[in-house]
């Protein structure tokens, strides 16, 4: 039976556990990834998670899209992603940060750079690391929840912050080397743009669906804007619209008993024939017949 709404994993719910090394409300280091209380049902996350498996298997479903995940296999799940079906095998082994959303954007604020890690985790989510680079990875690792544990000073926050950002830098590389349009890819202002346009289309895709009302909260012009999102991603700014406004029809469909006027009032269509259209000519499907697949 699915639910009538998807909750919303809680942050602060989760520093609770006692298997971690927790830092305020601001992250958390876990290396018992079978004792991890993951619920069953779908659950929207409010956090950034970063996690590495070093043993074992998992198979989820992110979005409604299956992922699975063997040893060696690094995880980014940006905010916002809806996670449902986890399974893990019994010799699940691994570890990981969860990072609230106030201290990721405190931690990557005004570093372009790293808008990759964003487009990353909102995209393709896993990354296949290296011998050497999984060892640098734990290494942080260790290194983080060491200084947590053991270092009592007003300044832990901001140290934790550099060593963290240090882990995103190292990240952006192997993503750099991973995803095949960015080959020999510098970051530039452009992809700090592309990212900002992501987060405000993720956050606002339920109630605007029109290029020109992003590019007029970003300050740009609409052709600008569009050119920009072409030249940087390979598609057109209304395609990764529709792009988040189809993954969040999936997953209300999948993951709540909604009716179809219910979401279509939810994500501002003027009608559910409206929707129904919408989502027909996207996927070949009507919203009930893709609901019973």
């Amino acid at each position: 039976m699915r639910p009538s709404t998807i909750t919303e994993t809680s942050f602060k719910l989760l520093t609770q556990w006692q298997h971690c090394a927790c830092l305020d409300n601001s992250i958390i280091l876990f290396d018992q990834v079978n004792s991890l209380p993951i619920p069953r049902e779908a659950r929207r996350l409010n956090f950034f998670f970063l996690g590495l498996c070093t043993q074992g298997s998992v198979s989820y479903t992110l979005d409604t899209k299956p992922i699975n995940i063997g040893p060696g296999d690094a995880i980014v799940i940006a905010d916002n992603h809806v996670v449902s079906n986890y399974q893990a095998s019994d010799d699940l082994q691994g570890m990981g940060f969860i990072i609230s959303m106030q201290f990721y954007s405190e931690v990557v604020r005004s570093v372009s750079d790293l808008s990759a890690s964003f487009y990353f985790g909102r995209n393709k989510s896993v990354v296949h690391l290296k011998p050497d680079e999984q060892q640098a990875f734990k290494n942080y690792f260790r290194i983080i929840a060491r200084k947590i544990r053991n270092t009592k000073s007003e300044f832990l926050p901001n140290l934790v912050g550099a060593l963290l950002l240090a882990l995103f830098y190292d990240l952006n590389k192997l993503i750099f080397r991973t995803c095949d349009e960015y080959d020999d890819h510098q970051p530039t202002r452009a992809d700090a743009i592309f990212a900002d346009f992501i987060k405000l289309v993720e956050s606002h895709c339920h109630s605007q669906r029109r290029v020109k009302w992003y590019a007029d909260q970003m300050n740009l012009t609409s052709k600008y804007l569009s050119e920009l999102i072409k030249s940087v991603s390979k598609h057109t700014a209304n395609e990764w619209i529709d792009k988040f406004v189809m993954r969040e029809l999936c997953v209300l469909l999948k993951n709540t008993t909604k009716s179809i006027k219910e979401i279509s009032d939810e994500m501002h269509f003027p009608n559910q024939s409206f929707l129904g259209k919408y989502f027909k000519d996207h996927t070949g499907l009507s919203p009930t017949a893709y609901r019973r697949t």
